[in-house]
């Protein structure tokens, strides 16, 4: 009973490393198919070369953000940090491809940096709400998705606070008394 039971843990252990070599690979495609697509070298061959127009048409500059988020959940599994991904992680890249490219499409002059996603999304809030009323809207978007993919919290909930352990009187040697 016990041997099944560490086999099934032990196959989860593997298929998550497995994933996270996977994501590890695919974000340094990416990357060098972004990059490649900059200086014209073609590093990923003809698909990289399409999947470096096709992010770039659809999210702009914005699409830079994919290759490291592949890597962050790639070292994330890798460091067994996470058993499973959760939804949250994927929606909340989801949400910052898609304000970052709004926000980008909004402040650049000719609204071409933000992708097709910048501009069908930044024009018209800007519209509503002016430049400056979409800049700030959106970087509050920005800042809850990265806290929404990183996990991480601005303040510590009431269970989390730091337990102070109580003075020891130490004499000069550093050995208790």
């Amino acid at each position: 009973m016990t041997n099944s039971i560490d086999g099934g843990l032990k196959g989860r252990g593997v298929r998550q490393e497995i994933a996270g070599i996977v994501f590890l690979a695919l974000g340094m495609y990416s990357a060098v198919c972004l990059m490649s697509g900059i200086s014209g070298s073609r590093l990923g061959g003809v698909v990289g070369e399409y999947v470096a127009r096709a992010l770039f048409y659809s999210f702009g500059y914005s699409s830079y953000i994919i290759p490291f988020f592949l890597v962050f959940v790639a070292f994330k599994l890798l460091l067994r940090r996470i058993l499973v991904i959760s939804l949250t992680a994927p929606l909340g890249l989801g949400i910052l491809l898609f304000a970052s490219s709004a926000l980008l499409g909004t402040i650049s002059p000719a609204g071409k940096a933000g992708g097709k996603a910048g501009a069908f999304i930044g024009a018209p809030l800007a519209e509503l709400t002016g430049t400056t009323g979409a800049a700030i809207i959106l970087l509050g978007i920005i800042l809850a998705a990265l806290l929404a993919i990183t996990g991480v919290r601005l303040r510590k909930r009431n269970g989390d606070k730091e337990k102070k352990e109580p003075p020891t009187d130490t004499n000069i040697d550093g050995f208790q008394q």
